[in-house]
């Protein structure tokens, strides 16, 4: 990820993730953010966003200022990331969606891409609730006990 300093976090919950899962998650956002600042002109910003959804899952956007893509292709990928059609290693444009698919389904999770403004891209990521849950603010009141060994 050599373009990281383009990367703009504008807002995200503070979410505590599941032990097994952490690599996976964090490899799935670093292969749609690495795509996002491969395919969106040099120096511009690619802004991430997300939130907590009502039943407890997740939600990261990814946007870019790319070119963005024809609605057909835009309809095969999506369409290959929700497991609909295998994505072919070959393909070098989408190699790093390849990783994302896999990834996504190993965690359950849903991703999706659509066009962004008048030009660029969003990567759309919903984590379920059972991978992630918001970090509550702790009672600065409270002591935290030592733990054992």
């Amino acid at each position: 990820m050599e373009q990281y300093r383009r990367i703009e976090v504008l807002c995200l919950p503070t979410v505590e993730v599941a032990p097994w899962a952490v690599v996976d998650v964090v490899h799935l956002l670093a292969e749609l953010l690495d795509n996002a600042t491969m395919f969106s002109p040099a120096g511009s910003p690619v802004h991430v966003v997300g939130g907590t959804l009502r039943d407890g899952r997740i939600l990261v956007d990814i946007h870019d200022g790319g070119p963005g893509m024809e609605p057909e292709v835009l309809d095969q990928l999506n369409a290959r990331l929700n497991g609909q059609a295998g994505l072919d290693a070959g393909e070098t444009t989408t190699s790093g969606l390849m990783v994302v698919e896999r990834l996504a389904r190993r965690l359950r999770a849903r991703v999706a891409l659509f066009p962004w403004g008048d030009a660029g891209m969003t990567s759309r990521v919903i984590l379920p609730g059972k991978l992630v849950r918001p970090v509550v603010a702790a009672n600065p009141r409270l002591k935290t006990l030592p733990r054992g060994r």
